[in-house]
């Protein structure tokens, strides 16, 4: 092989491989977005039902708020649902969010 044909092969497999390069760097750019835009939209939706859920259970009695999580959690029983009772905090934990008492009414869903 001539030193003529090495260097066109060499050529090619760099060229190649800095077309692949910037396929990459394009798929990664376009899946980075639409994944962000899809967390986004998550946030947005749970942050909306969090705040319906406070506004529809707002100065219910912590009773009665762990008996609607409770018939909740049982009414999926295929999923594992924490709820954690805090009466340190005079709170309610169910899974990652947190149900705020004051008086044994509730005040606030962070």
């Amino acid at each position: 092989m001539s030193k003529l044909n090495q260097w066109k092969i060499s050529s090619i497999v760099l060229g190649a491989c800095c077309l692949l390069m910037i396929y990459k760097g394009f798929d990664e750019g376009i899946t980075f977005t639409y994944m962000k835009a899809s967390m986004e939209s998550t946030t947005m939706h749970a942050e909306l039902i969090r705040d319906l859920i406070e506004h529809e259970w707002m100065g219910l009695n912590k009773e009665e708020v762990l008996s609607r999580l409770n018939a909740y959690a049982e009414s999926r029983p295929s999923e594992i649902i924490v709820i954690k009772e805090e009466p340190q905090e005079n709170a309610i934990y169910f899974d990652s969010y947190k149900f705020c008492f004051s008086n044994q009414k509730l005040v606030k869903i962070i």
